[in-house]
């Protein structure tokens, strides 16, 4: 079995790659040069995302750690159409400019960089409260999976 020390740590990892991840979105709102690797779009591709759908599975049933996955994956689905609409060049309507079209694009991606950092905010504060059931748990609780 796996120590308590040992999910802690891996607990702030996916923490630290979730934040890298929401780095690397922001960079390329910014126009900023970055690898689509480092940018996973499905919630089961990023590290952070592979760590819950991967060893983090078991504490499946301790309601700290069920609620992460729905906003895992709102993250993502904001990040998908964030993606989308970064990628698709600007296509003005009858008699719109190609800038105000552009302008529209502009403000659209904002909009859902804003909803990206909400939701990252609040799964970052699950995840501290995940961290916190964790911790609270006594050692023969942790070791028999006391959560469930």
């Amino acid at each position: 079995m796996i120590s308590k020390e040992k999910v802690m740590e891996q607990i702030r990892q996916a923490r630290f790659n979730h934040k890298r991840w929401m780095n690397y979105a922001k960079a390329i709102h910014l126009g900023l040069p970055v690898d689509k690797d480092a940018t996973p779009l499905y919630d089961t591709d990023c590290k952070f995302g592979k760590w819950y759908h991967g060893e983090g599975q078991v504490f499946r049933g301790m309601p700290s750690y069920d609620k992460i996955d729905e906003l895992h994956h709102a993250l993502h689905d904001v990040y998908m159409n964030f993606y989308k609409t970064w990628k698709e060049p600007a296509k003005p309507k009858l008699f719109e400019s190609k800038k105000s079209c552009e302008a529209k694009r502009q403000k659209h991606m904002k909009e859902l960089m804003d909803k990206l950092f909400e939701i990252s905010k609040l799964l970052i504060a699950q995840l501290d409260e995940f961290e916190r059931d964790i911790k609270d748990l006594h050692e023969w609780e942790f070791k028999q999976g006391g959560w469930a």
